[in-house]
């Protein structure tokens, strides 16, 4: 892993586990009866946050889509239906496909407004490169004439 990717990872991690933290605080506030409802969240939550500390391959653009959150592991949890350990390569990858969905969409943004601003860039210069064309020829008929 190169320097960014680490400290892209250590920041995900460190949001998750204290996302995580959140998680069990007002899973234990809950009455007897509202946390047996709840405990398949809180079990998500937990297998979420061990898939990422000792499986997850951190990858750059995957990172840096969660980190756009504040909790970055309820959106992984909604793409993580119900406990499964092995379900964790599979969701990445998906986090994976929506990163780069929409890395491209914002390239494809700027591409498009890059491309219009060097539109006008050519019109404008072409603009000035006809009246500039005028006024030569302007001052070598004065000249011709004198």
């Amino acid at each position: 892993m190169g320097k960014e990717t680490d400290e892209k990872y250590v920041e995900l991690i460190q949001r998750i586990g204290s996302n995580l933290f959140e998680v069990q605080g007002r899973f234990l506030s809950l009455d007897k009866q509202v946390m047996a409802q709840s405990v398949e969240q809180v079990s998500v939550a937990m297998e979420i946050y061990r898939y990422m500390i000792n499986h997850y391959e951190p990858q750059l653009e995957e990172m840096e889509f969660l980190l756009q959150y504040e909790n970055p592991l309820s959106v992984i949890q909604s793409y993580w239906p119900k406990p499964d350990p092995l379900l964790g390569h599979t969701v990445m990858k998906k986090i994976r496909e929506d990163a780069r969905a929409e890395l491209k969409e914002r390239q494809e943004k700027e591409s498009s407004l890059h491309g219009k601003l060097k539109k006008s860039a050519r019109d404008i210069k072409r603009e000035n490169d006809r009246k500039n064309s005028g006024k030569e020829k302007t001052g070598r008929t004065r000249e011709k004439g004198r």
